[in-house]
């Protein structure tokens, strides 16, 4: 983590420099707030402070909330009172120079100091109010001077200042400023980075907001990652981009408010609050870019950093502060030691899991190695290491795992690994949810990889990242579509799904006051979910539109999918707006959405609701009640349309759809009870049917009077319900003699259940009477194969053909794998050839001896398969055509 500190960092502009860059730190003072009227000093504090020979900067301020007092405290040879001169009321100029500092001089003697060291104070008296706050800082530019630091061996150049290093001290009065302290990571193209933002000052916050900027040409957003520190922080506060209206790449908004009814939460320093995951772009390779609090969230000004609390029970704004991130990529082209790990495939939460790191292609003659491991330890959690596939062992440092950090270090004789081969493993329990860990090989200076106790070449990592499958979350389903007119009740059921060993759940409801009034007496109904009681709603803001529910299990309890758990009702006030829709739906505010199972190592899994839409009629018009009916596929079925409450209705348009693809409409039965009622035909194959009618004089019928019948063939797929509903799109139409109407309908449902069908029959006959050879074999469609076939013959036969059949009438019964089975049952005739085969020789003759022939005129079956063979008896013979 960084100092909280104000940074001046100076650029040395000498190439030929030994010393790294000297910084300036302005440190704030730490504990309570002062406030109006009390005194305070910030240190001034300097580290890589190296043969420095003068100094030359100012110290600046907002003048209405601090008033200069003077300095103290000198630790730099040569440094008093005299070196400070006021410039105004919000500015000191530091003018400073070693004793024998003449930077002309090469034999000048520069001052050199431990990092760390307090070089002065700056002292002042708080002017401001409750909450107002000011930067101390060091201005990059100023009129007449920007920062001059020179050093021993630079001559008398100005070696300069870093303007992206300079952060600022935020000083505020009488109460600690608000501060989100953003982390430095690495990682390489491609890679998956996690950024922690830490917060400070968080005292009694009621609310806080702010944008957060980096280069999308760099990053894009890939997921935010919440650890459950900061009660009601969800996924709802964050807009991201391509889900937030308004938010464009490169930022993310954070929103929060205080879960009621508590007056504000607070937070030890350094406390973690979420992680912002990125994704390193191709292209992004040996660059830098820091993450930041921007001023406000581009392209909306209006959404700026701001924080609150209820400081005597009022809501005061408090100063926000950051201390910005940086993102560094690793080298575009990498040498070094080769190095991978292997993440695997996708695991859930509670498994166990070792990561291994693999030799690359170059592993040839290694002396030396050593690098750190870091992982994202709200995922991850490291248990041990394994595998190890170095001689000699290793050596791991764990000291730090719980942050996500391991060291390893290894030295011995050169050594060669063929290329994926285990060096070691990493092992880990996954503990959190929300987002994969990326598990990083950390590639920078500090490093050391040697061949053959050579010079360190450093390594050359490809890492990965292990993926988390995410459990579902719990559906919370709202009965939908619910209308009404003035004074009606309308009662929303909620049913759950995926409801499996829930430790406890909270959720808030979010709908408009004016349209809809919770009655709290009596609204809230059928309350069956164990363990559960009035006292469990929050109905304090039911005046406001919000209403609470917070629940925990007796013990972890699982529901099956759609259990009803309760009801809630609203009347409609008598003064609603006909024509007004809306929603009733599950909101983060007040209190955040979250549901926490016996498995889930009290993470939130989440919940996701169908948003319930409602709509305010006219208190003049009718009700349209549309039958359900359930028929097999293929059959034709019929919906009465059934109107009540039908009183001085003077005209009225309407259109009714459907799935064409699944229902097809056949005919439209009208009985003639609306006179001149008008039928459009021209939607039907896209399913729609327009009505139109008009009575002038106003038309009445009796409730439950049928207007007309719609009759549909079931086409299909079956195991399935299609509506037939009121469209929306256009609106009905409705007059009456008072005036507009509304049309209230309760839609229909069609129904289509599954069926076997004998597609085909394929039937062999016997070729003669008692043969014994025919056959016989049934196509089947419909249901869930495979089927099950049974043929009452003897012995039974199972499959889709029967054999050996003789001349009569064979049954056949077929099962599916449904549960229960579809059945259905076929009678199929086998004839037999031959059977009506017939020959007649006609009356008897007796022949003469001469001549000896006698010619008969015989009958018999003809066709081009018939043949016959004739023969002469007692002694007789054939004269001609023995065949014919």
């Amino acid at each position: 983590m960084k100092k909280i500190l104000a940074t001046l960092v100076v650029g040395l502009a000498l190439t030929t420099a030994a010393f790294a860059q000297p910084t300036i730190n302005i440190v704030p003072p730490e504990g309570a707030a002062a406030c109006t009227d009390d005194n305070i000093c910030v240190d001034v504090v300097v580290a890589n402070f190296t043969d420095i020979l003068s100094t030359r900067f100012f110290i600046q301020w907002d003048s209405t909330v601090l008033q200069f007092n003077n300095t103290q405290g000198y630790n730099l040879p040569n440094l008093g009172p005299g070196n400070f001169t006021q410039v105004n009321n919000g500015r000191v100029l530091v003018d400073w120079t070693a004793m024998n500092g003449n930077c002309s001089d090469p034999t000048a003697q520069g001052v050199t100091t431990a990092d760390g060291m307090v070089i002065f104070q700056v002292c002042f008296t708080v002017l401001g109010n409750y909450g107002d706050a000011t930067d101390i800082i060091i201005p990059a530019t100023a009129s007449p001077i920007t920062p001059d630091i020179k050093r021993k061996g630079a001559g008398c150049t100005n070696i300069g200042i870093e303007d992206s290093e300079i952060d600022t001290a935020l000083v505020s009065s009488c109460v600690r400023p608000f501060i989100i302290d953003i982390s430095d990571e690495q990682g390489n193209e491609g890679d998956l980075v996690c950024i922690d933002f830490r917060v400070f000052g968080m005292d009694a916050l009621t609310s806080f907001q702010f944008p957060i900027i980096w280069d999308a040409s760099k990053a894009m957003y890939d997921n935010v990652l919440i650890p459950q520190n900061l009660p009601n922080l969800g996924i709802s506060s964050f807009g991201v981009p391509g889900q937030a209206a308004g938010v464009l790449p490169g930022s993310v908004t954070v929103s929060w408010n205080a879960p009621v009814p508590q007056n504000g939460i607070s937070l030890p320093d350094s406390t973690l609050i979420f992680q912002l995951c990125l994704r390193l772009k191709d292209g992004s390779c040996n660059m830098s870019f820091p993450v930041t609090i921007g001023d406000q969230q581009p392209g909306q000004s209006f959404f700026t950093p701001q924080a609150s609390n209820d400081f005597q029970s009022g809501f005061n704004d408090i100063a926000v502060g950051q201390f910005a991130g940086e993102v560094t990529v690793g080298p575009c082209n990498p040498t070094g030691v080769q190095l991978s790990a292997d993440c695997g495939t996708p695991d859930t939460l509670n498994s166990q899991i070792c990561i291994p790191v693999l030799a690359g292609g170059n592993f040839q003659n290694v002396t030396d190695l050593a690098f750190l491991i870091e992982w994202n330890p709200n995922i991850l959690s490291f248990t041990n290491t394994q595998s190890v596939g170095l001689p000699g062992g290793i050596t791991f440092n764990t000291a730090n795992t719980s942050n996500g950090i391991l060291g390893m270090q290894w030295d011995g004789n050169p050594t060669n690994r063929n290329d994926g081969e285990v060096l070691f493993e990493v092992c880990f329990d996954i503990t959190g949810l929300g987002g994969n860990s990326p598990f990083t090989l950390i590639n920078n200076e500090d490093d050391l990889a040697q061949v053959n106790n050579g010079p360190n070449i450093g390594i050359n990592p490809t890492n990965c990242e292990k993926e988390v499958i995410q459990p579902e979350g719990v559906i919370i389903d709202i009965t939908d579509d619910l209308q009404g007119r003035p004074g009606d009740t309308l009662c929303f059921d909620f049913s759950v799904f995926n409801f499996t060993d829930v430790e406890s759940m909270q959720f808030s409801l979010a709908f408009e006051p004016n349209d809809m009034e919770f009655i709290l007496a009596g609204g809230i109904q059928n309350l069956t979910l164990p363990g559960a009681t009035i006292a469990n709603f929050g109905l304090l803001s039911t005046g406001a539109g919000q209403i609470t529910f917070t629940w925990t299990a007796p013990s972890p309890l699982t529901l099956p999918p759609g259990e009803p758990i309760f009801t809630l009702c609203f009347r409609i006030p008598d003064d609603a707006t006909p024509g007004i829709c809306d929603l009733l739906q599950v909101a983060d505010v007040p209190i955040e959405a979250e549901v926490i199972t016996s498995s889930s190592n009290g993470e939130n899994i989440g919940i996701y609701d169908s948003d319930s839409r409602y709509c305010i009629l006219s208190p003049e018009g009718f009700y349209l009640e549309i039958g359900s009916v359930t028929g097999e596929v293929q059959d034709t079925v019929c919906l009465p349309v059934k109107v009540s409450e039908f009183v001085d209705i003077t005209g009225g348009h309407f259109t009714l759809n459907w799935s064409p693809g699944s229902l097809a409409l056949v005919d439209v039965i009208n009985p003639d009870a609306i006179p001149g009622l008008i039928i459009g035909l021209g939607g039907q194959p896209v399913g729609n049917l327009d009505f139109d009618f008009s009575a002038p004089a106003g038309l009445t019928l009796l409730d439950s009077t049928v207007i007309f019948e719609m009759c549909f063939e079931l086409l299909g797929p079956s195991d399935s319900c299609y509506p037939l509903v009121v469209s929306d799109i256009p609106q009905p139409v409705i007059t009456t003699i008072n005036g507009p109407g509304s049309l209230l309908d309760s839609p229909g449902e069609v129904c289509i259940k599954d069926r076997l069908f004998l597609v085909d029959t394929i039937i062999i006959p016997e070729s003669c009477p008692g043969a014994g050879d025919g056959s016989a074999r049934v196509v089947v469609q419909g249901g869930q194969g495979p089927y099950i076939y049974s043929w009452q013959t003897q012995p039974p036969q199972f499959l889709d053909s029967a054999r050996f059949l003789s001349e009569g009438f064979v049954i056949v019964t077929i099962l599916d794998q449904s549960a229960p089975p579809l059945k259905i049952t076929d009678t199929l005739y086998i004839p037999a050839l031959g059977a009506d085969l017939f020959v007649n020789a006609g009356p008897d003759k007796v022949s003469s001896c001469d001549p000896p022939c006698t010619f008969i005129s015989p009958q018999a079956s003809q066709g081009p398969e018939i043949m016959y063979t004739w023969t002469a008896s007692q002694g007789g013979q054939i004269c001609s055509n023995p065949n014919s």
